[in-house]
């Protein structure tokens, strides 16, 4: 019997059948990755908006990328009497 640098004998150190590379990338893209602030976020702007005594509008400001149109996509799949009016300027 070989052993292998690994230490494993007769084992092979990578999958042999691995996936072609569209499917590894499919799913990396079904992947997401949050960020530790981000449901804090949502939680926040949630409160906000079913507030007593308030118009329940709630205005996300912020450069590009920081997740401001991925709160709202989380907002309307989690509360389906969420309605999201994105402008722009």
């Amino acid at each position: 019997m070989k052993m292998d640098k690994f230490g494993d004998i007769d084992k092979c150190p990578f999958d042999i059948d691995t996936p072609p590379e569209s499917d590894v990338i499919e799913k990396f893209k079904e992947q997401e990755i949050t960020h530790p602030h981000f449901q804090d976020c949502y939680e926040r702007a949630y409160r906000l908006a079913k507030r007593r005594g308030t118009s329940g509008v709630v205005i996300l400001t912020g450069p590009t990328g920081v997740g401001k149109t991925r709160l709202c996509r989380f907002a309307v799949k989690s509360d389906p009497l969420c309605r999201i009016n994105c402008t722009r300027n």
